[in-house]
């Protein structure tokens, strides 16, 4: 399970605490797992599950369309 929360959950088997831009990178692909580093980043826990997170996400392409409707009635694609 994945919690982006204040606290820390005792239970939890990786602890990543790093800024909120190098999440958004990470998320977009932008960066890689070996490039989460500084001192603004840290690991409580099994780094590797890190890893196999990231060997989960897709890539979209940037056009890819986050929403699309149906045609109306009588509506027609250009």
């Amino acid at each position: 399970m994945l919690n982006n929360r204040d606290g820390v959950d005792a239970t939890a088997a990786l602890t990543v605490e790093l800024p909120r831009m190098m999440l958004s990178e990470f998320a977009l692909g932008q960066i890689e797992v070996q490039d989460i580093t500084g001192s603004e980043a840290t690991f409580t826990g099994h780094k590797q599950l890190l890893f196999d997170l990231a060997a989960l996400l897709d890539i979209f392409p940037a056009w890819f369309p986050i929403a699309t409707h149906a045609l109306k009635f009588g509506e027609t694609h250009p």
